[in-house]
């Protein structure tokens, strides 16, 4: 009976032995292991052009063998951090060789070549690499935290010193950049970033239609901007109609700035309608363009428009319309100054969030000449035929 007990007690013992091998994750080469420790202790302190010790002093503070310590630099050498001189030593790489800018952002839905995000994207990757900046251009499945796996891993083995993200949240993908000395700015929340100056553009819209002769005015908008649209009414002296303003939490949604206006256009029982109307988002009014024309308004006879809009991006629409018009160009160089602002701060991050503004530009309405505006009438003759839900 004992020997029955003490056999079941070692299969267990076995199996279980075996369970935490199983599970247990490969250990690194040591090799790699200590040209991580270079890469974080003697490396990062240096200059480009600085002189390494010699190979037998850094094995002594490794304290591993010279074999090991060549080893390590041979890895260091093939990632373009050191450079391996014949007869003269070991020397630190210029940064921007050795290292490179990441720049990433999610993908969702289908990506149009002229949207805001696809554009900004190529652009960073334009400016970096023309400030002779390396750049990692990175793109994973909104919500797929394993599609950013090979960021993370470059991030940990010292290949990126800077990173750029397009309408993402980088906080989300849950990247150690602060522990790691990496700095990161965004377009939208983050600890440094470049936004749109919302503020400026509910502003300058209203004061635009308020020129125009404009009294009654609405706002379809995705950006929390309600309080600063009643603000900008308030500083005319103009009514607030909470039933004219709109707000959708997902414009890229088919169908939702179509709803957003049929809503606001019927919400008043005395049929008062609008004779102005600021729209804070591109994606937004495009289905806002269509149930305007199935709704057959004047416009800008009954009604007078201002929408944001991004520069280049080749969209008309068959009615006057003044826009609130973005520079993605503009957008680009900012983020790129601020990032290499970030990178060459000592420390390199910055514990300050800091928040840089880009201002839209008014371009009234007839200034930019639109192909389909003689074809409005006749778009106009017979309404569409569908659902407005």
């Amino acid at each position: 009976m004992i020997a029955i007990l003490r056999l079941n007690f070692c299969v267990q013992v076995g199996k279980s032995h075996l369970m935490t091998l199983a599970t247990r994750k490969p250990r690194r080469p040591l090799h790699e292991r200590v040209a991580a420790r270079l890469r974080n202790d003697v490396l990062s302190p240096l200059q480009p052009g600085d002189r390494l010790r010699s190979e037998a002093d850094l094995a002594r503070q490794m304290r591993v063998s010279v074999l090991t310590l060549r080893q390590a630099l041979s890895v260091l050498a093939h990632e373009g951090m050191i450079e391996r001189r014949h007869g003269s030593g070991t020397y630190i790489t210029d940064h921007r060789r050795r290292k490179g800018v990441a720049v990433g952002t999610v993908a969702f839905g289908e990506q149009n070549e002229n949207s805001f995000q696809t554009r900004l994207f190529i652009r960073l990757s334009e400016r970096f690499r023309d400030a002779g900046y390396r750049c990692r251009c990175y793109v994973a499945p909104l919500g797929f935290l394993e599609g950013w796996a090979e960021l993370a891993e470059d991030v940990e083995y010292g290949r990126i010193m800077g990173a750029a993200f397009v309408s993402m949240n980088a906080e989300s993908i849950q990247i150690p950049f602060a522990e790691r000395g990496v700095p990161y700015i965004a377009v939208g929340p983050s600890q440094q970033s470049v936004q749109l100056d919302a503020a400026d553009l509910v502003r300058s819209g209203v004061r635009h239609l308020v020129s125009q002769g404009c009294r009654r005015i609405g706002c379809l908008q995705w950006m929390p901007t309600r309080d600063i649209f009643r603000a900008a009414l308030a500083e005319h002296g103009l009514p607030v109609v909470e039933q004219w303003i709109r707000r959708s939490d997902s414009p890229s949604v088919p169908g939702s700035g179509w709803r957003a206006f049929r809503e606001m256009w019927s919400a008043r029982d005395d049929d008062e309608k609008p004779d102005g109307l600021l729209v804070t988002d591109d994606v937004l009014f495009r289905d806002v363009a269509m149930a305007i024309l199935n709704s057959q308004i004047d416009v800008p006879g009954q009604l007078k428009i201002v929408t944001h809009a991004n520069k280049g991006s080749g969209l008309s629409y068959p009615f006057p319309v003044s826009f609130m018009e973005v520079d993605i160009d503009e957008w680009a160089d900012a983020m790129v100054r601020k990032l290499i602002m970030l990178m060459n701060q000592k420390p390199a991050t910055s514990t300050e969030p800091t928040v840089d503004y880009i201002r839209a530009k008014l371009i009234p309405a007839g200034a930019v000449a639109s192909p389909y505006v003689e074809e409005a009438r006749t778009i106009r003759t017979e309404p569409l035929v569908g659902n407005d839900s």
